[in-house]
């Protein structure tokens, strides 16, 4: 009986029988509650021994065994449920997906597998299957055990049928059972000269009629028991012919009343199998020339044996008929593929299977016997196939053999091969079962691709087991750690761990190999050389097919640089907050300067110099310019102050700075200088080069209390790539290094994350101002180099400059430098400024210098200041960043209206800091805040006399 469809309601008479084997209870009976609604009928098991004393009383055709049964091995006990019921199929439940639980699982017997959590569909789809293969193998069986049956019937048949077929040639020629029946009472009636008579056969108690020569009084069916004392129950009691020479002076026999018989005498014959059995019954009357004698009883009795043997034999083939159709269906609706061979190698037969795993048409496959080499190169490896059978199958084979088909695809087939012999033992064939195990295959080559790609793998594999205990690493490892595999087999596997991010993390590893527990953090793991080397590591137990831990495999991956990296890059990012934070706080911090100098320098310029309130001005003024010194070391470290750079030698103007660093740390300390000879040239600004060295050598000073020596040091370096993807902010190059050292305190980590942030300090409050190393950092990113320092406590500090070099050739400044003082003029200058107490003082200094001065507050007044005055202006005077609208904008909207107009941009940073705001060109007329009115002056008559 064919299984029902999964997840549909089994409709069945029979029923599905499942057996569960599962320690967890409540599992097992939700199993229950969802296959018995759906037909199954399901007995429960949670031992090991609970299944085996079930399985002997309950006839169970598959069982659903959990891999891992407490203490128990899920795995282990399929042999014995097998042993204890033959034919039954058992599916392994497991939760662990590990490939090796499949195989042991299939090793041991298993049909197949099924993974929990439970998929209905899956589950349901999988039974399927197990059923349609216990039916199809249960009619198979039940087929070849009736084809065995019969055959051996015919043969001991045809020995019989020898001698009654001689003389019974009339029925011998009936093949069915009808044909037989009017053959074999027309031969009774014949030999025995009789006009009249019936032919029946029992069939579920009833004596159905087969042929009559006198049907008109001759019911269609007799039904038993019959009526006691008619010739027919005498005959079917008594196993014997009943003859009777005249009815009328038979006084025991009760008669049928039938008035056709023209004399008394009639005959039954029963017609008995080779047990004993009554198969049928033949009647004869109206003899030619009555009555029937005991010869005609003994002949009729010579021919009811070959009558019944005959009938046995027609029925046998009948069977045989219907029996050889069933099993061509049975053939046909198997998954493996089935076929014949001739002696000759011709294909005498295939199934539908066959021919859907070959991937050719039944015509092609049996034209190959009929030809010597087929016209198809695909059929060419099949014939071979076929050819390799034939010359194999003297005795039953296994044979694995790969095709390709003819949609290009490979198969992998496993040949059941056998010979097959006619009733003598003479071979007259061979036949074979064909199995696609292409995806069994397959997996077995991905498991190999798997093994391989461990060796291959970059990432560091380690496999310990149940104790810890080291069993393989793969040579990603060896490679990264430069330890062997040979020197750590047999260690310890939590002896070379060491905790890297929690301080507890160690124990944590111990405790997961402990109980059997994964776990996943960051190690650091000792290398050959003492050195560490950073892991992220995830450690997962293996399990057995029990379920139980046989031990471990840690996977490694190498986050070394990656953490360097992450440290510098938020490095890099804090300092360029802190830079943007230091460039808005200078920004502001000029304007502010910018009206105190502006306002200064205008009113000391009109008082007596007498005038006692002059110094006071002065002091003032002093004091701005020493702000606007603060506000530039500012600008320095956001690299977005002005400078005049060039081609130069680092070498000479190191050197020339030596009287003044020997001035700077003192006579304790001794100067030592380290120049490399043809060192490249770099393209900066030389008073950068001094600020450095000044600022450094103040640094080494302060941390060499008690004397020390500082070093100086300039080289050419070429950096690779490698070098570049390990310090976050370098780039692939070559540069030239200025490196200054000292034998100082030095500084441990906490402080080097720190040191290069504006106003950091370590010295006491007053002794500085926390911009000397931030100085330095600015100056290398505005010359597109960077900054790296090594120190520890005790051993001193070195901070390394690293300066592009240059090619050598002469490249224009940033900032043009205009000597003289450029006078006033008469021209109208629109200036426009948001920061109304700049404003105000720019248009004090303009009216003062004889310019006519048009102010707005905002680029939008500026326009409608354009668009309303009559006469020509010259010049527009703007700040950079304003809301709303930029000065870059602002200019163009002007040149729309004016064409010829002239800019002159005034901003805190120089012209190389506005490279984000687009339009704006490097050498723009830019005057920097804060400026004076000598500044102010020479600008303007700058961008006066010089296109913008």
């Amino acid at each position: 009986m064919a299984s029902p469809p999964h997840g549909v309601r089994h409709n069945g008479t029979e029923q599905l029988r499942v057996l569960v084997v599962d320690d967890d209870v409540d599992f097992a009976e939700s199993l229950q509650e969802v296959l018995e609604p759906r037909g199954y009928r399901v007995a429960l098991a949670h031992t090991s021994a609970a299944a085996l004393k079930i399985v002997r009383d309950f006839d169970a055709q598959v069982a659903l065994v959990d891999i891992r049964l407490d203490r128990d091995s899920g795995v282990r006990l399929i042999p014995e449920i097998r042993d204890a019921r033959p034919g039954i199929l058992c599916l392994m439940v497991t939760a662990y997906a590990a490939t090796e639980n499949a195989i042991e699982a299939l090793k041991y017997g298993a049909y197949d597998y099924l993974r929990k959590p439970l998929d209905p569909q899956v589950l349901f789809a999988t039974l399927d299957r197990c059923f349609e293969r216990l039916r199809l193998e249960h009619e198979k069986d039940q087929a070849e055990e009736n084809l065995r049956i019969r055959n051996q019937e015919l043969e001991d048949l045809n020995a019989r049928l020898k001698n009654l077929l001689a003389s019974s040639k009339a029925l011998a020629v009936c093949s069915q059972t009808a044909e037989l029946s009017q053959s074999l009472l027309r031969e009774f009636a014949r030999n025995l000269n009789a006009q009249g008579g019936s032919f029946f056969v029992l069939r579920d108690d009833n004596l159905v009629l087969m042929h009559s020569l006198d049907p008109s009084h001759i019911p269609a069916k007799l039904s038993l028991p019959l009526r006691a004392d008619s010739v027919f129950d005498l005959a079917i009691k008594n196993r014997a012919p009943v003859l009777i020479e005249d009815m009328e002076q038979e006084k025991d026999v009760h008669s049928s009343g039938w008035q056709g018989y023209r004399n008394g005498s009639l005959m039954v014959l029963p017609l008995l199998n080779g047990t004993g059995e009554i198969v049928g019954v033949v009647s004869l009357h109206n003899k030619v020339s009555p009555p029937f004698t005991r010869q005609d009883c003994e002949l009729g009795a010579l021919l009811a044996s070959y009558g019944s043997e005959t009938l046995r034999v027609t029925r046998l083939f009948e069977a045989l008929r219907e029996s050889e159709a069933k099993y061509r269906n049975i053939l046909q609706s198997i998954d493996e593929g089935y076929f014949e061979l001739h002696l000759s190698g011709r294909v005498s037969f295939l199934n539908e299977s066959m021919l859907r795993i070959l991937g050719c048409s039944e015509e092609e496959l049996k034209r190959l016997g009929e030809e010597a080499k087929p016209a198809d190169d695909v059929m060419a490896p099949v014939q071979g196939m076929f050819e390799q059978v034939r010359r194999s199958a003297v005795s039953p084979k296994m044979m694995d053999y790969q095709i390709i088909r003819k949609d290009g695809s490979p198969r992998f087939l496993e040949l059941s091969t056998s010979p097959i012999e006619d009733s003598a033992g003479q071979l007259k064939g061979y036949r074979g079962v064909v199995r696609d195990v292409t995806v069994r295959m397959l997996a077995d080559q991905e498991r190999q691709r798997l093994a391989a790609a461990l060796e291959n793998t970059a990432d560091s594999v380690v496999i310990a087991d149940r104790d810890g205990l080291i069993q393989y690493v793969n040579p990603a490892f060896e490679t990264t750690t430069g330890l062997k595999r040979e020197a750590l087999s047999g260690q310890r596997l939590d002896q070379f761990l060491i905790s890297k991010s929690d301080p507890v993390s160690g124990s944590r590893v111990k405790k997961a190999l402990s109980l059997g527990h994964s776990w996943s953090g960051q190690l650091a793991i000792s290398k050959s050389d003492k050195t560490t080397c950073e892991f992220k590591s995830t450690i997962s137990p293996i399990h057995d097919p029990g379920g139980e831990v046989s031990g471990f495999v840690c996977i490694n991956r190498d986050v070394t640089n990656e953490i360097i990296l992450e440290g510098q890059l938020r490095q890099a990012q804090k300092m360029e907050a802190v830079g943007r934070l230091a460039g808005g706080v200078a920004h502001d911090f000029n304007n502010m300067l910018s009206v105190i100098l502006g306002y200064s320098e205008l009113i000391i310029s009109k008082l007596n110099p007498f005038d006692p309130i002059l110094n006071s001005l002065k002091a003032v003024q002093s004091a701005a310019n020493r702000s606007a010194d603060l506000t530039r070391q500012l600008l320095a470290f956001s690299r977005k102050q002005t400078i005049t750079p060039r081609v130069i030698n680092l070498n000479e103007h190191t050197k020339s700075m030596e009287r003044l660093l020997t001035r700077i740390i003192g006579e304790d300390i001794d100067l030592e200088f380290t120049l490399a000879a043809e060192l490249w040239p770099v393209y900066m600004d030389p008073a950068q080069i001094d600020q450095v060295l000044a600022n450094l050598a103040v640094n080494s000073r302060d941390a060499m209390p008690e004397g020390g020596k500082l070093t100086v040091e300039t080289s050419n370096i070429t950096l690779d790539q490698h070098y570049a993807e390990t310090h976050l902010g370098s780039r692939p190059g070559d540069f030239v290094m200025l490196a200054v050292g000292d034998t100082g305190c030095g500084m441990d980590s906490e402080t080097l994350d720190h040191v290069f942030e504006p106003f950091f300090t370590t010295k006491p409050e007053g002794k500085g101002t926390g911009l000397g190393l931030s100085t330095v950092y600015g100056i290398a990113k505005q010359n597109e180099g960077f900054v790296n320092i090594c120190s520890q406590p005790g051993r001193g500090t070195t901070v390394k400059l690293y300066i592009p070099r240059c090619s050598g050739r002469e490249r224009t400044a940033s900032t043009p430098v205009v000597e003289g003082r450029s006078p006033g003029g008469c021209e109208t200058i629109l200036l426009v400024e948001d920061e109304g107490a700049i404003r105000e003082m720019a248009k004090t200094m303009l009216e003062g210098l004889g310019y006519m001065v048009l102010e707005a507050p905002s680029p939008g007044e500026a326009i409608l200041i354009c668009e309303k005055h009559s006469g020509q202006i010259p010049l527009l005077l703007t700040d950079v960043v304003m809301p709303n609208m930029n000065g870059i904008e602002l200019r163009a909207r002007i040149r729309a209206m004016r064409p010829g107009i002239r800019t002159l941009f005034i901003s805190g940073y120089t012209a190389s800091a506005h490279t984000h705001l687009k339009g704006l060109e490097k050498d723009a007329n830019l005057l920097q805040k804060p400026f004076t009115l000598d500044a102010l002056a020479k600008k303007v008559r700058e961008a006066l006399g010089t296109s913008s």
